[in-house]
């Protein structure tokens, strides 16, 4: 969803990049966001240093304080 190595060069490729970034610290915010998002972009996994309890995630594996989940369809 946000890739942290990517490095926009166009209008359309930056307003992209940021557009994804607030919709980042949003779900940071509220996980429930999640539903909507996952209907406009494909996400199938999210990496979190949060725990979250939520229908649409599966937690799948803990990497020190990292917890990989993955994104029911």
């Amino acid at each position: 969803f946000v890739v942290i190595k990517f490095t926009p060069t166009t209008s359309t490729s930056i307003y992209e990049w940021h557009k994804r970034a607030l919709l980042k610290e949003r779900l940071n915010k509220d996980i429930a966001l999640i539903d909507s998002l996952k209907t406009v972009y494909q996400i199938n996994y999210l990496v979190s240093d949060s725990s979250f309890d939520h229908p649409s995630l599966i937690a799948e594996k803990r990497f020190g304080n990292h917890q990989l989940y993955i994104v029911n369809q």
